[in-house]
C-alpha cells in the first residue's frame, strides 16, 4: 500500500517537473521573440529617422 502511494507521488512529481520545464522553455521562447521584435523595431526607427 505504502509503496503504491510513493510510486504515485513520484510519478506526479516527475510529471510536474517536466511540465514546469516545458513552461520555462515556452517563457524563454516568448521572451526571445519579444526582445527580437523590440530590437527590430528600434532598428527600423533608427533607419527611418536618419536625417538624410
Amino acid at each position: 500500500q505504502k509503496s503504491g502511494v510513493v510510486a504515485v507521488v513520484g510519478a506526479v512529481r516527475r510529471n510536474h517537473g517536466t511540465r514546469c520545464r516545458r513552461l520555462q522553455v515556452v517563457e524563454v521562447g516568448l521572451w526571445w521573440r519579444r526582445v527580437a521584435v523590440e530590437y527590430l523595431y528600434t532598428l527600423f526607427i533608427h533607419l527611418f529617422s536618419r536625417p538624410d
